[in-house]
């Protein structure tokens, strides 16, 4: 990758190798491995609450942790753009959702939960480092939250989202 790639380019590759893999059989299996050891891990099984986006096509699938959250007795909350700032609400199988910010679903009522009710963010990314560094969507949205957030965090992150070669440009 070269030096001079910036974080828009890269957030472009990571798209298209998501895109690319939507709909195999190989991508499937490894989404439901790391949902299973999500399910499995202390931190959902301690969790009351959980914050997960509403994924898009190409992303990461998260409709299988939705559903396991509430198969579970978990409160699900999502992400709402209030006043340009994220806000998680709940999410129940009522919801009525609207297209938000960068076309990602969100509910149409807004009633934000205090965000020291969260016990676990499931955190979305383009792109992930070696460190754990992500990279997102562009707007920051996340990476303002997450640095008022001081619960748990989990990726779940396919192996296509790994970048070796990007230490120091997804900080």
């Amino acid at each position: 990758m070269s030096e001079k790639m910036d974080k828009s380019q890269l957030r472009d590759i990571q798209k298209q190798k998501m895109k690319a893999v939507v709909g195999h059989q190989q991508h499937h299996q490894e989404e439901a491995l790391l949902q299973e050891k999500l399910f499995h891990s202390d931190y959902w099984q301690n969790a009351k609450t959980v914050a997960v986006t509403l994924s898009l096509p190409w992303e990461v699938n998260t409709q299988a942790i939705i559903t396991r959250a509430w198969y579970d007795n978990k409160s699900v909350v999502v992400p709402k753009i209030l006043n340009h700032n994220m806000h998680f609400v709940p999410l129940t199988m009522d919801t009525k959702l609207k297209k938000g910010q960068l076309a990602i679903s969100e509910p149409e009522q807004a009633d934000a939960v205090a965000i020291n009710t969260i016990d676990l963010v499931i955190v979305p990314g383009l792109a992930f480092d070696q460190r754990g560094a992500r990279l997102g969507q562009g707007a920051g949205y996340y990476d303002r939250f997450l640095s008022q957030y001081t619960g748990h965090t989990i990726a779940i992150a396919t192996s296509e989202l790994f970048c070796r070669s990007c230490a120091n440009r997804i900080a």
